[in-house]
């Protein structure tokens, strides 16, 4: 089980190394190590291009008569930012191997920090020591249903380095709740729904909420977008991580402090999935996205209604035993286009713009 890793950064340029798993289709064991070299670096200490990985899941400790199923923890040093974490997820489904209800629950400790800030992007992460415990349960119906709902919370303090704005505790807490709805026979033409609440305080870049995309300690695994100037946060590169409120034409720059929102879809499926073929799954669709809240800034501005609303190319299948999901919206209007990623300049509400990425709300 061993992958080259390859990626890139501005300070580090190419990133070239390779990854080593124990195995990647089993349960128990689950060793993870990477060593990767850059072929530069921002300053004079070329040990900054050296960086690496170890992490372990559901491990067999020594002694031990069962493993520790859920448990994971893990050491990185990549890019500028130093990460550790500790997990523990319970698995409360009824049914472990029939069909039934998904329910999971997961406590997490998190730290990160910058050794070094000019491998950092300084608009998504701050120049803290950043920790915080959290706790995330999810929920899925039954197969054929399509319902899900999630619940979040987390709370920790930024421990400012030299030079920094002063020590804070924050907190952020979120709920969301969706399903999508047959219209038509054999489940062609689909409506879905979301909605999403989240409030939060004082939090900083990388544990904030975002208008239209997953905070950056959630996506720290990407090795395309963790990085200053990294490929998929590149200027004119219109990529999103899909996920907090969800709206698909806004940068993934912008966070919210507090807000709620509703994601819909109506989608139509032209052909089904095949168990074993690499053709995929194809749907057009027409989205429509709204959210009252307040954006993050200073001075703090006063909560706004935003949205946007477009069509949607959406692939989804499986490399062998990869899923994967690619999503290309393209939001014609938006009542507030100075926020769409690559369009900072524009000022037109109806226009032809778009943004891509690889995930999906549902």
């Amino acid at each position: 089980a061993i992958e080259p890793q390859l990626w890139y950064t501005g300070p580090g340029g190419l990133t070239v190394g390779a990854r080593v798993r124990s195995n990647y289709q089993n349960l128990v064991d689950l060793w993870d190590a990477g060593l990767v070299m850059a072929v530069r670096g921002p300053g004079p200490n070329a040990i900054t291009q050296l960086q690496g990985w170890l992490s372990v899941e559901n491990p067999r400790l020594p002694g031990a008569e069962r493993p520790i199923i859920g448990f994971k923890t893990g050491l990185w040093m990549v890019d500028g930012t130093f990460r550790f974490e500790f997990r523990r997820k319970w698995d409360e489904s009824p049914f472990r191997f029939a069909n039934g209800p998904q329910d999971t629950l997961t406590l997490a400790l998190n730290v990160t920090l910058p050794y070094d800030r000019a491998w950092q992007d300084t608009l998504r992460w701050s120049n803290a020591t950043v920790i915080d415990v959290s706790g995330e349960w999810k929920w899925r119906s039954r197969r054929p249903g399509r319902w899900f709902a999630r619940g979040y919370m987390a709370g920790g303090v930024a421990l400012q380095r030299a030079g920094s704005l002063g020590d804070g505790s924050y907190g952020r807490a979120e709920g969301e709740v969706g399903s999508s709805f047959a219209l038509a026979a054999q489940g062609k033409l689909a409506l879905m729904l979301r909605a999403f609440g989240g409030v939060s305080t004082s939090s900083p870049p990388e544990r904030s909420i975002g208008l239209s995309s997953l905070d950056p300690t959630a996506t720290f695994d990407d090795n395309f977008l963790r990085g200053r100037d990294a490929v998929l946060v590149l200027p004119g590169v219109p990529y999103i991580s899909l996920g907090g409120a969800g709206l698909r034409g806004y940068s993934l720059y912008q966070r919210v402090r507090d807000v709620i929102s509703m994601n819909s879809q109506v989608a139509y499926s032209f052909n089904a999935a095949t168990a074993g073929s690499l053709v995929p799954a194809i749907q057009g669709a027409l989205f429509a996205d709204g959210a009252y809240g307040a954006l993050e800034g200073l001075p703090l501005p006063p909560a706004q209604w935003l949205g946007d609303a477009g069509v949607s190319a959406i692939l989804k299948g499986h490399i062998y035993d990869r899923a994967y999901a690619l999503r290309i919206d393209l939001p014609l209007w938006m009542n507030e286009p100075t926020l769409a990623p690559g369009n900072a300049s524009s000022t037109d509400d109806v226009k032809f713009r778009w943004t891509f990425t690889l995930g999906d709300l549902w």
